[in-house]
């Protein structure tokens, strides 16, 4: 999104020091337990030539924040609260917690609810280049407002 060179270091080193918010709505299967919590897993791709990523413990630090926004009797809509950006990783480690996204045919969520995953980037915040606070916030889809009603 950095048009140019100041603005992408200004961008870099926030997501380097944690200070850029970013946050999303999924809808996952089964019932979470937890009221919030933390997955604190390394992540690297499953195979040399493969798009699939796993937990494994020589893979990269990988830290993803959750809470549940509520409780249904076969899915959860969380919130999830990224520190770290990999490839992938909301994917991952929800699959991990066996919480797989609904829609997510790449790690076996069920696609029947929705043809997509049902994960949605609800929340950003940045400061630009003028060192401005930018907070954005993006309405949920509809196709995830209906899996919600």
């Amino acid at each position: 999104i950095c048009k140019f060179g100041y603005a992408h270091k200004l961008i870099s080193d926030q997501l380097q020091s944690h200070t850029i918010i970013k946050e999303y709505y999924a809808i996952v299967e089964g019932v979470v337990e937890q009221d919030s919590g933390t997955i604190n897993e390394p992540i690297d791709r499953a195979s040399e030539d493969s798009v699939h990523r796993i937990v494994r413990p020589d893979g990269q630090q990988s830290v993803t924040h959750y809470e549940v926004v509520k409780r249904f009797e076969h899915y959860t809509w969380l919130r999830i609260k990224l520190e770290t950006g990999r490839t992938h990783q909301i994917r991952v480690h929800l699959k991990h917690l066996g919480h797989t996204l609904l829609g997510d045919e790449l790690y076996g969520g069920n696609h029947e609810l929705i043809g997509r995953q049902a994960l949605h980037a609800c929340h950003l915040n940045f400061n630009d280049v003028e060192g401005k606070n930018v907070d954005v916030w993006a309405e949920m889809p509809d196709d995830m407002k209906s899996l919600l009603e």
